[in-house]
């Protein structure tokens, strides 16, 4: 078969000849009768070629084409209709501290030049509004970030009730420097970072000053874990991060210090999808900057790291770390250093990988996690001088949303092991 700008032709070829004719042409294509086909066909040749021959009858008259042909304008690339979100996704974080709902979106254009992620919740439980918005510009290299977001704080009393809830609105300017290789990726990051800190209300205690901090930002991420389609999670490498924060380096900040935060995670593979994962996190703070935070649930997945396998994990002015088993707020948890362990056994429960088609939602696989997490804080000397543990199970399920978007929801239980800050969570 050949194709030209008319349109098909067709060809036969005698096998032992070699010999390639064509059979029908696209002008001459048309309807013939069996019996004219028969009249022309070649007895002597080829079975192949004596039933292709039989299609070179006469046929109807030909088909005619404008002899100019009309030529389409070429237009230059636009993302903007391709970058309009076309779906949504329920957000949702419950715990006996917080009740937040609302709701998430993502967009890209054709090219994946132009990446967006927003997020729009409420606290009920706090009556506050909280989400962000993240832009990225995957055009160029380095990699252009621009996000605006609000998270919140809490403060508690000896009977774990809120007294404070703060409001954290930040502004972050970022560049990243992608090195992908096929085993491992390098990514630097450079970022300046503005944030405005305030007290949303309180309840019987008084209430603390307004902060605004600038500071300067630097990290160096280390990444050669791998998630492979049937796994429970990354089973197998390791993420580094070393990261660097400065509010004495420009701007007019309230608190200035300077951070260093240095994480490494590990994980091993132990048989068929079972995955051993080890976290060790230290952070320490010099002069006066903002205090670390252990104590309840701190996601560190966004929807965009998530959908864009951890190239945008957020790494500055990350000041609350979880310690499942305790409640955030607790002043015990809260210091200028931080130090933090935690042991994972994921395991998988069931593969189901079933869904439906309304409403498109679809569950993949069951998995759980027997966890152990261990932490402190101080604020002078080398390190802290109680430790707090807490133990539990998870049991997570990766749901697959508008055929090709997965999320995983987790429920679970945590037990603080200290006797006066441990709690059932």
């Amino acid at each position: 078969m050949g194709y030209s700008a008319r349109g098909f032709d067709i060809y036969a070829m005698d096998v032992e000849k070699r010999d390639l004719m064509e059979i029908v042409s696209v002008p001459q294509a048309g309807a013939i009768s069996l019996e004219k086909a028969q009249e022309n066909a070649q007895p002597d040749a080829a079975p192949g070629v004596a039933a292709a021959s039989m299609l070179t009858a006469e046929v109807l008259p030909a088909v005619t084409y404008a002899e100019n042909e009309t030529a389409l304008p070429a237009q230059g690339y636009s993302p903007w209709r391709s970058l309009a979100p076309n779906w949504w996704t329920p957000y949702l974080e419950i715990d006996d501290q917080r009740t937040v709902l609302g709701l998430s979106t993502f967009g890209s254009d054709a090219l994946d030049r132009h990446i967006f992620a927003a997020t729009l919740a409420y606290d009920f439980e706090n009556s506050i509004t909280q989400g962000g918005v993240d832009y990225f510009y995957d055009g160029l290299w380095p990699i252009l970030h621009v996000g605006i977001s609000r998270e919140t704080s809490l403060t508690v009393d000896s009977n774990d009730n809120p007294v404070r809830v703060r409001a954290e609105d930040q502004l972050i300017l970022e560049t990243i420097f992608p090195f992908l290789g096929q085993r491992r990726n390098i990514f630097l990051h450079a970022a300046a970072v503005q944030e405005t800190e305030s007290d949303e209300w309180t309840n019987g205690v008084p209430p603390l000053a307004d902060y605004h901090d600038d500071f300067a930002g630097t990290a160096l991420r280390y990444d050669s874990s791998r998630h492979y389609p049937l796994s429970v999670s990354r089973s197998e490498g390791r993420d580094l991060r070393l990261i660097y924060e400065d509010t004495d380096l420009y701007g007019n900040s309230n608190r200035k210090g300077q951070v260093t935060v240095a994480e490494w995670r590990e994980f091993f593979h132990i048989g068929r999808e079972h995955v051993l994962a080890l976290r060790l996190t230290e952070g320490r703070g010099r002069n006066n900057p903002a205090p670390f935070r252990l104590g309840g649930i701190q996601d560190d997945d966004t929807v965009l790291s998530v959908l864009m396998a951890g190239e945008t994990a957020p790494l500055f002015n990350k000041r609350d770390y979880s310690l499942r088993g305790y409640s955030e707020g607790n002043a015990q948890l809260v210091g200028t250093n931080m130090r933090l362990f935690s042991a994972e056994y994921r395991f998988p429960v069931a593969r189901i990988e079933h869904g439906w088609m309304v409403p498109p939602v679809g569950v993949n696989q069951v998995h759980g996690t027997l966890f152990y997490d261990v932490g402190g804080v101080w604020d002078t000397g080398s390190g802290p001088a109680d430790y707090y543990a807490g133990a539990g199970l998870e049991i997570n399920a990766d749901l697959d949303l508008f055929y090709n978007f997965r999320i995983n929801a987790s429920l679970g239980f945590a037990t603080g092991l200290d006797d006066t800050l441990g709690e059932d969570k």
